[in-house]
């Protein structure tokens, strides 16, 4: 740049000043793609003169690809020097199977997810809680599962149980109904204690003959009534 002088001191000052605002600078780098992020030093600054160094870290949850990967670049005129460091989610590992318990697992990476199902006639004790893959590793703790246990099955109006009830059921455990004498049993007279800790499928109706006679034969199969000819 050519400046016209008027006054050695004065050109002098004013070319200073002119070559000072035009200097090089770089625009605050990005280089997201590579799942990194500038230090902390360095996040609030949005632009940075010409022969500027800054570092980069790798995002939450990730590590670097290559441990040798130089973390910073420079600003050269209005660009930057290529990045070498590349970040990649990091593993949690894979997690062991606990007493009558397993996982169902997204993966073992960083934002993954793990959900507690316990084996057949076992029940998870206390609310289900999924756990997640974590910067530092899985967080939560392993699930409890307990035997399914039923409380005593309901009553029925107009009928009972077969036999006497007891205070609790295990899994697969089941209970039948009678009705009455004289009434006929709409439903399945015979229930199971199921995975969820309650008798299915619902209890049976007890019904008068004239309720019975008065379905057609359609409603007699859907309620697992017999068919008679009449």
């Amino acid at each position: 740049m050519r400046c016209k002088v008027l006054c050695p001191s004065v050109a002098l000052l004013a070319y200073l000043m002119i070559c000072q605002h035009v200097r090089a600078q770089c625009t605050q780098p990005s280089f997201t793609s590579r799942n990194v992020i500038l230090t902390a030093e360095h996040l609030s600054t949005p632009s940075f003169p010409d022969g500027s160094t800054v570092t980069f870290e790798c995002v939450i949850g990730h590590k670097p690809v290559d441990l040798k990967a130089s973390k910073s670049v420079t600003c050269q005129g209005n660009q930057w020097t290529n990045l070498e460091l590349s970040c990649t989610r990091k593993s949690c590992g894979s997690l062991a199977d606990f007493l009558y318990g397993r996982y169902e697992m997204t993966g073992n990476l960083f934002g993954d997810t793990a959900k507690p199902v316990c084996v057949e006639g076992y029940m998870l004790a206390g609310q289900e809680t999924t756990r997640t893959c974590r910067d530092q590793g899985w967080d939560g703790q392993d699930t409890v599962c307990e035997p399914v246990k039923c409380s005593a099955p309901p009553a029925i109006e107009n009928g009972q149980l077969e036999d006497e009830p007891l205070e609790s059921y295990d899994y697969s455990q089941a209970v039948s109904y009678r009705c009455n004498k004289g009434l006929n049993l709409i439903g399945q007279s015979t229930l199971h204690c199921s995975e969820d800790g309650t008798f299915k499928p619902d209890p049976p109706k007890c019904v008068g003959k004239l309720w019975f006679k008065c379905q057609s034969r359609d409603e007699r199969k859907k309620n697992h009534l017999g068919v008679d000819s009449g």
